[in-house]
């Protein structure tokens, strides 16, 4: 969450938000990086858009461990972890 914090930290200096702001966000980062940590296990359907990444109903990004898997095919994918913003999945 560093990069966040600076990029948060130079918000508040710029006086671009105010601190309720800053916490909302903060909140949102943090329920984002919860609900994604509660799907590891889970099964989804992905859009493949390209080079065997995708996104999920949720709209969140997948990149899918595999061989090559032909773009705009949907396809359910076992999620096996979390790498900042993105699923990391297997077929």
């Amino acid at each position: 969450y560093s990069a966040v914090f600076r990029l948060l930290t130079l918000y508040l200096t710029m006086n671009f938000i105010k601190w309720e702001q800053l916490i909302s966000l903060f909140r949102a980062k943090m329920n984002l990086k919860s609900f994604m940590e509660k799907q590891i296990g889970k099964t989804v359907s992905v859009l493949v858009e390209e080079n065997n990444t995708g996104r999920t109903p949720d709209d969140i990004a997948v990149k899918i461990v595999s061989a090559k898997i032909p773009n705009k095919t949907i396809i359910d994918v076992k999620i096996t972890g979390v790498k900042g913003d993105l699923f990391i999945g297997t077929i």
